[in-house]
Parts: structure tokens; sequence; C-alpha cells
């Protein structure tokens, strides 16, 4: 009975120590796999908040890999709770490095709209940030839009041709009646009236003028066309052209302010986005200058980002 038992028992102890073995490494793998994508996502949100847009870009691009679905609320670790919405994130840092249709495609992507909707702050965010898209959007088609113009004219151009052919009306009743006096000075009557009526109409061409000066005055009024074209280079994200602008080539203190204004935001955005502390050094004297010039003016809070009006404050 014992030879028999202990060749049935033993074998069957190492099997079932190999089964809970197994068993267990599939539970921590999955376990480890479970945090992986909460520790990202934590480590994203305080690279985003420290200003470390690249490496947030990454961790939250893993997080989102590993867990694509958005939550109004998850744990973190210990106490800490959170949204968990890395196409939020990922759709910021795009529109803010001037990718607005890759930024407008995170926050369309499955479940973060109707998480992002149940939460005020982070919808307001968006909206914030999507309106930038808006104002660039808005910016191109006012262009074209005087093209139309000169085709007013050619309908005006239709009454004269009609007007010409009653004109050939009347010499036919000169030939029913045909005295020669009457007619010679009804001639020279009508030759005096067209004189006077010539030298009336041959004075009123002066008055024009004077509105003319006027636009020509309003022209001279507007921002440089240099400027205008850095803010929109700033808009469409073409940061390193507005870098290089030189806002000393401005007499005017109050264009001269603008253009350190919008030189100093590309170079911040560049200094955030590539992490080159030498870009940001440039930027702060920027600030610095735009202080000098008008201390009491502030960025728009519009056109740039609330972390880089904190920036320009701090730098006087």
């Amino acid at each position: 009975m014992r030879a028999g038992k202990a060749p049935g028992f033993r074998p069957s102890t190492p099997r079932r120590y190999g089964a809970w073995l197994v068993l267990v490494v599939l539970v921590m793998i999955s376990l480890a796999a479970h945090a992986d994508y909460k520790d990202n996502y934590a480590r994203g949100l305080e690279a985003y908040k420290s200003g470390r847009y690249p490496e947030a870009r990454q961790l939250f691009t893993q997080a989102r890999d590993e867990h694509p679905e958005p939550a109004v609320r998850i744990k973190l670790y210990g106490q800490r709770y959170e949204p968990y919405l890395p196409q939020h994130y990922l759709g910021l840092i795009d529109i803010q490095s001037g990718n607005c249709a890759g930024g407008l495609a995170q926050w369309s992507s499955s479940g973060n709209p109707e998480v992002v909707a149940q939460l005020g702050d982070l919808a307001n965010e968006e909206k914030s940030a999507s309106s930038k898209c808006g104002a660039v959007a808005q910016a191109k088609p006012s262009a074209p839009t005087p093209a139309p113009a000169p085709a007013a004219p050619k309908p005006a151009e239709t009454p004269t041709s009609v007007a010409q052919k009653p004109a050939a009306a009347p010499p036919s009743v000169p030939e029913v009646t045909k005295p020669a006096v009457p007619d010679a000075a009804a001639v020279a009557a009508a030759a005096a009236q067209s004189k006077a009526s010539q030298t009336v109409d041959s004075k009123p061409p002066a008055a024009p003028q004077r509105p003319v000066e006027k636009t020509v005055v309003a022209d001279k009024a507007g921002p440089p066309d240099q400027l205008v074209q850095a803010f929109e280079n700033f808009l469409n994200g073409r940061l390193a052209e507005v870098s290089r602008i030189n806002p000393d080539a401005y007499s005017e203190a109050q264009v001269r302010f603008h253009a350190y204004l919008v030189r100093c935001g590309a170079r911040y955005t560049l200094a955030q986005l590539n992490g080159d502390q030498a870009q940001l050094d440039t930027a702060r004297a920027d600030a610095r200058s735009a202080h000098a010039i008008n201390a009491a003016a502030a960025p728009d809070p519009v056109l740039f980002s609330p972390r880089f009006r904190s920036f320009y404050a701090e730098n006087r």
C-alpha cells in the first residue's frame, strides 16, 4: 500500500505547484501592464505642467496606446484621482505647435468628447485653444473677397448703348419740316447750351480729389505689412520665421512693442518644444525690451497661452 501511494502522490505535487506558478506570473504581468499606462499618464501630466512638451507627448502617446479609453476619474496611485484624457493633452500639444488638424483629430477620437463634456474646465480649455485655429481659418478667405468688384461696371455700359439708339430718331423729324432760318437759330442755341454744359461739367472733377487724400492718410495709420505678416506666421505655427524678425527696424514705439511681444512668444514656444535653454534666454530678453517700451500692456489672452502670459509677466 505504501509503495503504491508514493508513486501516485508525489508527481501531482510539482504539477499543482507549476500550475499555480504560471497563474501567479500571468496575474503579475497583467497588473504590471495595467500599472504602466497609469504611470506613463501620471508622468505625462507632470511633464506637461512643467512645460516639457516633447516628453509629455511621448508619455501620453504610450498611455493612449496601452489604454485608449478615456475616463472621468481614475486612481493613479495612493489617494490621487485624476481624469484620464491622454487625447485631450495630445491635442493641446499639437495645437500649441501649430498642428491644428492633428489636435482636432485627437479631440474627436472615440470617447474623448463625451468625457470632456462632463468636465467644464477641460471643455473650456479645448474651446479656447480651438479658437486660435478658427481665427487662422477666417483670416485666409478675407483677401480674395474684393475680386467680384470689377464685374459692376459691365452692366453700367448697357444703358449708354440703349440711350444712343433713340438719339438716331430726331434726324427724321427735321426731314418733314425744312425751314432754313429757324433751324439755324435752333442750332446756335443748342451749340450755346452745349458749351455752357461743357464748362459747367468741367469744373466738378476737382472736388473728388479731397477724399482721396483722406484715404491715403488712413492707410498710413495702419500697422506695417511686415508686422501683420509676423502675427499671421505666429498663428500658423511658422515660429522660426517670427523668431528672426528685427523689432528695432521700426521707428514707432508701439509698433516696436508688438514686434518684441510676438517674437518673444515665438521664441518661448520654440524653447518649450525643443528644450533649448538659449532660446528661452532670448525670449526673456524680448520680454524685458517689450516691458521697457510699454510696462502696462499685457499679451492678448486669445493669441497667447496662459503659461506664456505668466512667463512674460515674470520677466520685467
